[in-house]
This record gives C-alpha cells, sequence and structure tokens, in this order.
C-alpha cells in the first residue's frame, strides 16, 4: 500500500475535526474560551 493514500485522508480528517471544534468554539462563544 503506498504510505500516502493513508496519511492524507487521515490528515484530512484530523483537520475538519480541528475546524468542526473550533467553529463549534467560537460560536458557543470564542471569547469565554481565549
Amino acid at each position: 500500500m503506498n504510505p500516502r493514500v493513508q496519511v492524507f485522508p487521515t490528515a484530512q480528517a484530523a483537520f475538519q475535526a480541528l475546524a468542526a471544534l473550533l467553529t463549534e468554539r467560537l460560536s458557543a462563544g470564542g471569547r469565554a474560551v481565549l
């Protein structure tokens, strides 16, 4: 198997998860978190 095929989807999923968490925190009140 090609390592890149496994790495890229994982990195993309992790990035989407981080983006989702950031959006939730900001919409819920990012100032309280920051």
